[in-house]
């Protein structure tokens, strides 16, 4: 009888389960996508917070995933994180009183999860009573964490954490069990990286419109975007623009103009009697985005006033010629 099999015996599988686990070889990935099952991973993978938007004291959910290729009858994680930064205000279960990985299945009542904020774990599992019952091949959701932001970082400088389901891992507290309380073997876990940093948000600061009035028709359109803050700054500038006869945006890469400091682009002239409408779009390194107010500009602008200077000059020409004939006579 194996040291996870006494335990059972002893203080029935909810205990087991949560305190005991032979230990398996198991690897570590950065968690971009998930990984090979067995696994536990967590979602999102990144969690990027902006100190000029997002305040100390703000709460956020952190997801833990499993994924079995074997049959599973329960399953254990300690999940860590820095409690430094970070602390666990409670997990519940993703379908209500089970987890959506066992959802559909009667499971071992009375788990609570072991939260521990000093140390920086959440500590929870969850068992199938059947003694035959299991389930997999399977992916599926287990239970989410609700962290508060705690500390914030100094100016110029970033907070970065890993939220870890294989927290220290090899270790004992890690593992999917099979109906015989076998763990599957080849277990990978994937983090998920947190942080917190005092760089501004991308900002589309200003935009000029050139030339900004009398726009001709058929004239290209130059505009030029002010675009500061943004984690590493901005990778990617998106002029998009409409006109009143289509349905759609049509967007342009802007170009860097490192004289100006602007991000330029153009677009294409247009037929007279077309508005057009344009907005910008600013995406930093790390694909957080922001956008500029819709702006607009009508293509006949310069038509009327010269309408009305031929108006007059005919109007001019047609009384000249009307007084010579009338002194003719």
């Amino acid at each position: 009888m194996n040291k996870r099999l006494s335990k059972l015996l002893t203080t029935v599988i909810v205990a087991a389960i949560l305190l005991g686990a032979m230990l398996t070889v198991t690897s570590r990935v950065k968690g971009a996508t998930p990984p090979p099952a067995p696994s536990f991973y967590a979602v999102p993978d990144t969690l990027i917070f902006q100190t000029d938007v997002t305040p100390v004291g703000t709460l956020f959910n952190v997801t833990a995933w499993g994924s079995v290729v074997l049959g599973t009858s329960a399953w254990n994680m300690k999940m860590g994180f820095d409690a430094t930064m970070l602390q666990c205000l409670g997990a519940n279960y993703t379908a209500g009183a089970t987890s959506e990985f066992f959802s559909g299945h009667q499971t071992v009542p009375g788990i609570l999860p072991v939260i521990d904020n000093s140390l920086g774990t959440v500590y929870w599992s969850e068992a199938l009573s059947g003694l035959t019952d299991s389930v997999g091949p399977a992916t599926g959701s287990l239970f989410y964490a609700t962290f508060n932001i705690t500390s914030a970082p100094t100016a110029g400088t970033n907070l970065t954490c890993h939220i870890d389901p294989g927290f220290g891992v090899p270790n004992d507290d890690t593992f999917f069990l099979d109906v015989d309380l076998n763990e599957e073997p080849g277990l990978t876990t994937a983090y998920a990286t947190y942080t917190y940093t005092s760089t501004p948000t991308i900002t589309v600061v200003s935009v000029t419109q050139t030339p900004a009035t009398n726009v001709q028709p058929n004239e290209d359109v130059n505009i030029a975007a002010n675009v500061t803050g943004g984690i590493g700054g901005a990778e990617e500038v998106i002029l998009s623009y409409n006109t009143s006869s289509q349905a759609t945006f049509t967007n342009s890469t802007m170009s860097f103009n490192s004289t100006t400091m602007l991000w330029e682009g153009d677009i294409p002239g247009q037929a007279l009697g077309t508005k057009v409408y344009y907005t910008i779009y600013a995406n930093d390194t790390v694909g957080i985005s922001n956008s500029y107010q819709i702006q607009s500009y009508y293509v006949p602008e310069f038509v009327y006033p010269l309408l009305m200077v031929f108006a007059l000059l005919a109007l001019s020409s047609a009384a000249l010629l009307t007084r010579r004939k009338i002194v003719r006579r």
